[in-house]
């Protein structure tokens, strides 16, 4: 996920002044990163295997054309099962519920730091023309 935010923050930002496009880029992508983990939590309060779980977020994959795209989703995918997995099932409704809210806030906050560090990485630093990355100098 965060390599994704990057490659397509860093393609689409050249200058410190961001278009609301980059920010409604980062909001669309963080809010597809919050429901993959509200789904994988899910599964796992359900009891759901960890492999049934994987194939089931798999599946929003199948229209994906882009090899890469679907690399790295699928990289996302496996990253957000395992991390889903190391909770345990709670017992009752709403402590599952709970799980299931707190996990999809925590990766969505997750995603949103990462666009901002690559703000921030980008504002604060520039590409040279041989592909190398300096400190702005004032």
């Amino acid at each position: 996920m965060k390599k994704i935010a990057l490659s397509l923050l860093l393609a689409l930002t050249g200058t410190s002044a961001y278009s609301e496009s980059v920010y409604e880029l980062a909001q669309a992508h963080c809010k597809k990163a919050e429901t993959v983990a509200s789904l994988a939590q899910t599964y796992r309060q359900l009891g759901m295997s960890p492999s049934i779980a994987t194939d089931k977020l798999m599946e929003g994959l199948s229209k994906v054309t882009d090899q890469k795209l679907k690399d790295e989703e699928t990289k996302n995918i496996f990253f957000v099962v395992q991390d889903a997995y190391q909770f345990p099932v709670y017992p009752i409704k709403e402590l599952k519920q709970k799980a299931i809210a707190d996990f999809a806030e925590r990766h969505f906050f997750a995603c949103r730091q990462a666009f901002q560090n690559t703000i921030n990485f980008v504002d604060n630093n520039e590409l040279m023309p041989d592909g190398t990355i300096r400190p702005k100098t004032k």
